[in-house]
């Protein structure tokens, strides 16, 4: 996508969306410059044509929305984080967030967002505190939800970088009901909006958390609700990350639904070894050893 096309493609979905600018630029910028970006009078660097594009649910490569060489080594410098972040090369990820937020532009809140969500990374792989990682998930959040913990925000619209920040803070969180609430409004926004690459990413993590809510909870029918809306959206992907570990998921739920209702027993337990069954099959290709250990446990006492 060409620079001069970014804002005919923000325009053009968010009317098709019904959105106000306010609801799509809140916390990255005004509505004034959002009109000029629309209107091709303002340029803006490749982080922020990015997340407002995200905001209204499209993904486009961020090579593509390069602005110049700056921005070019500022794109270079999040890629390598990243990359290192995955690696778990901490301490040369340490040294290029600290060089990125040297460089990076003053009193633009998405890059010190990045910053942010760079730092609470390395904070969790370093075995911090929750606390001290809750804090700066706070303020990484704030930056662009103003409003976030003192009323309702304007828009239930969210880039990539706000939701893995909201999933983040979920994760420390023991408000059930806060959690619960988010994660629902967050899956609303990716099957409304999002691409079907953010949805593999994204929609997965979050039917994941509300899963697990449901356990805590104490709520196996709806817990067997979301994993099975999670084994229905990687079935429609390209991949099988996480396929073993659903169906095996879904068998120990079936498991416990069948000792507490005896008179489907028996269908509970022919579907509960269907689902043992493909979780070992996905497992053994995916060369899962430890899982395929767990599944014959467990198949055994089925």
């Amino acid at each position: 996508m060409k620079l001069n096309t970014v804002g005919i493609a923000l325009s053009y979905y968010r009317e098709k969306y019904g959105l106000s600018m306010t609801q799509v630029c809140e916390g990255i910028c005004s509505p004034a410059t959002m009109f000029r970006i629309e209107e091709g009078y303002r340029e803006v660097d490749s982080l922020v044509s990015a997340t407002l594009l995200s905001r209204i649910g499209k993904q486009v490569l961020e090579f593509e929305l390069l602005l110049n060489e700056k921005d070019y080594n500022l794109f270079r410098l999040r890629k390598d984080i990243h990359r290192n972040l995955e690696e778990k090369n901490l301490d040369t990820a340490e040294k290029l967030l600290q060089s990125y937020q040297s460089v990076m532009p003053k009193k633009q809140v998405l890059h010190e967002q990045y910053y942010l969500w760079g730092k609470a990374e390395l904070l969790q792989k370093r075995g911090a505190s929750k606390e001290e990682i809750k804090a700066v998930l706070d303020a990484a959040v704030l930056l662009t939800k103003p409003f976030f913990g003192k009323r309702k925000n304007t828009s239930d619209l969210y880039s990539e970088m706000e939701i893995k920040l909201f999933l983040g803070l979920i994760q420390f969180s023991e408000d059930i009901s806060w959690k619960e609430a988010e994660l629902k409004r967050m899956l609303l926004f990716t099957r409304k909006y999002d691409s079907k690459k953010i949805k593999e990413q994204a929609e997965m993590s979050i039917l994941k958390e509300l899963a697990s809510i449901q356990e805590e909870k104490g709520d196996a029918q709806k817990e067997l609700e979301y994993i099975e809306q999670a084994l229905t959206l990687v079935k429609e992907s390209r991949t099988m990350r996480g396929l073993a570990e659903l169906h095996f998921k879904k068998a120990g739920l079936l498991k416990e639904l069948m000792q507490r209702n005896k008179d489907m027993q028996q269908e509970y337990q022919k579907q509960c070894q269907v689902e043992l069954t493909m979780a070992y099959y996905t497992a053994l290709v995916m060369n899962n050893v430890e899982l395929v250990q767990k599944i014959k446990t467990t198949g055994d006492r089925v």
